[in-house]
């Protein structure tokens, strides 16, 4: 089963090995519409660490998504959609939803190929 897996950032630490990562960015349109569907199908995992992120993500998509700071480590068929923000923070600052507006995010989706 394929899950959608919402986050905001990746790591090479997600993969257990040797792995081919396919990556490609995608607009605001269609990171909403797979966050909606997986949602509606009940396929989408949260792996947003920050609660400021997961309120951005939700006012862009229309659905609620959770803060989920945990360790995760991609499987076969996951889709990784990542919201990345723009700009630097601070050390240790967290980041509201306006502050994270301010700054800008760019959406990719991340796949693991081989």
């Amino acid at each position: 089963m394929q899950r959608i897996v919402v986050g905001n950032s990746f790591s090479l630490n997600m993969l257990d090995g040797n792995a081919v990562i396919a990556t490609r960015r995608i607009n605001k349109d269609e990171f909403r519409e797979r966050v909606r569907e997986a949602k509606e199908l009940g396929e989408l995992v949260s792996i947003i660490g920050h609660q400021g992120t997961a309120d951005l993500v939700s006012a862009i998509t229309g659905v609620t998504v959770e803060a989920n700071r945990v360790n995760y480590s991609f499987l076969c068929d996951d889709v990784l959609l990542v919201v990345v923000l723009k700009g630097r923070i601070g050390e240790g600052v967290v980041m509201s939803q306006s502050e994270a507006e301010r700054v800008g995010v760019d959406f990719w989706e991340v796949r693991k190929v081989d």
